[in-house]
């Protein structure tokens, strides 16, 4: 019983941070198809975020901004 509970839990962490990674490659895909500049720090930043609703907020900005600061300028 806890090995299937663990097994379920495993696949929906996985599930989750397989979400995020989609959300952080999808920012950086609109980001570069739009010609915003991306330093290293700055894809590194996307990357690392944790947070599905910051990288929500995020690709949303992407839409409009013309800078990778005007992109964290609300962060």
């Amino acid at each position: 019983e806890g090995r299937i509970e663990g097994k379920a839990e495993g696949l929906i962490e996985g599930k989750a941070e397989g979400l995020i990674e989609g959300k952080a490659d999808a920012l950086i895909m609109v980001l570069i198809a739009r010609g915003v500049v991306l330093d290293s720090a700055s894809r590194t930043r996307i990357l690392g975020e944790h947070d599905s609703r910051q990288l929500d907020r995020w690709i949303a900005r992407a839409a409009t901004c013309a800078t990778i600061d005007e992109l964290f300028s609300y962060a």
